[in-house]
């Protein structure tokens, strides 16, 4: 079966900084896809701002040639 590509495509992926987020955004750019990299960094309460998560996802697109 062939893999689902997502070329010349581009992807949103909101809470993209942790978890399930995270892993979608990894997806998404290994099949192809542009991907916009979301995420307030807010913690379990919904307070403050850390855009340190959604960094680290981009890094580690761009670091296995994807784009972010």
């Amino acid at each position: 079966m062939a893999m689902i590509r997502f070329d010349n495509q581009v992807v949103l992926i909101t809470g993209a900084g942790r978890g399930l987020g995270a892993a979608y955004a990894k997806l998404f750019a290994a099949r192809g896809a542009n991907v916009g990299v979301h995420d307030a960094g807010v913690d379990r309460l919904g307070h403050g701002t850390d855009p340190q998560p959604a960094n680290e996802v981009v890094a580690s697109i761009r670091e296995a040639g994807g784009q972010a």
